[in-house]
């Protein structure tokens, strides 16, 4: 207090006001820290969680429109023209869930052994269901009954990459509820920083400019008594 006292109005108010000033940019240079470190967070959630349930979300489509197109072949097995539409909307699926298995792959690296094992059962599935495609086309399917005897082991290769992209879409889940929980809560520490960080500066300053107002108002009240007198 003797140093305050001891120091001259210009003094208190220019030290106010530094004093001010450094915690303000404090606070300014934490928060642009903070939503650096919160930008980094949230790209990497966009880039790596979003994009690979994205991925496994895509495949799985894939994967259901080529079961579809197949039983809608053996369905339509006597219409030439609709086996060959069927055949080709079966190839695009087929080739799409391909790329995007390729894509998951690297994606997500920690889950490569269980994407290969549903690439080597689409696989078997394809080998599986080509014979009963080209059976198909040249008018050889007797019914769709024995197509989808032939296609026993295909679709049970089939199934088994299916429950496999079903539970990596389960934990892809998981982990992007895991990852917005936690970029809530870093949001919520940044916002909280932000706000102890101005009620801070102002829990110094306002004291601070209150005690100079004070230095400048006793003089002039001491003053006005003596003129009184």
């Amino acid at each position: 207090m003797k140093f305050w006292n001891g120091m001259t109005i210009r003094a208190r108010m220019v030290l106010a006001m530094a004093l001010a000033s450094c915690m303000l940019v404090g606070v300014g240079a934490g928060g642009v820290w903070a939503l650096e470190v919160a930008q980094g967070h949230f790209k990497r959630f966009v880039d790596e969680d979003l994009a690979q349930a994205a991925t496994i979300s895509q495949a799985r489509e894939a994967f259901s429109g080529m079961r579809g197109h197949e039983h809608e072949l053996l369905i339509q097995y006597e219409l030439l023209s609709e086996v060959q539409r069927l055949k080709q909307l079966w190839l695009a699926d087929h080739r799409r869930a391909k790329a995007l298995l390729e894509t998951l792959h690297q994606q997500a690296p920690g889950q490569q052994a269980e994407v290969e094992a549903i690439a080597v059962g689409l696989a078997r599935y394809r080998v599986g269901f080509l014979p009963v495609l080209a059976d198909t086309e040249d008018m050889r399917l007797v019914t769709a009954a024995e197509g989808l005897r032939v296609l026993g082991d295909a679709h049970a290769a089939l199934q088994g990459a299916e429950q496999r992209l079903q539970a990596l879409e389960a934990r892809a889940a998981e982990s992007v509820r895991e990852r917005r929980a936690q970029l809530e809560e870093r949001q919520n520490f940044i916002a909280n920083l932000l706000i102890g960080g101005v009620a801070l500066t102002l829990a110094i300053f306002v004291p601070l400019m209150l005690l100079t107002l004070r230095s400048i108002l006793r003089p002039l009240q001491a003053a006005g008594e003596i003129a009184e007198r």
